[in-house]
């Protein structure tokens, strides 16, 4: 899912959804009565405090996840994890800002 993030990101999709005020408070609510998980604070899932990526003792088992997926579920050329590391990085401050 990491993977359709980046993508969403560099097609300027997720921009477009930002721009739209009340479609992150939508699909909060969505979650929350449809797929809410128990270990999740939604109380802090806004702007300003919403964390794309993850923390940093997680980013080696986060990559090597990712590398594994590779050859099973992506076509075409795949950026680095790095790469899309930074693409959402940039993309969760630009968000919280």
């Amino acid at each position: 899912h990491y993977y359709d993030l980046w993508c969403l990101i560099t097609k300027g999709i997720a921009d477009q959804a930002v721009a739209d005020d009340g479609l992150f408070d939508r699909v909060l609510a969505h979650r929350k009565v449809f797929f809410r998980w128990s270990w999740m604070d939604y109380t802090k899932m806004r702007r300003g405090s919403l964390r794309l990526v993850p923390p940093e003792d997680q980013l080696k088992d986060w990559a090597a996840d990712y590398t594994a997926m590779g050859t099973d579920m992506f076509f075409g050329e795949v950026p680095p994890f790095e790469t899309v590391l930074k693409v959402v990085g940039d993309f969760e401050r630009r968000f919280n800002q």
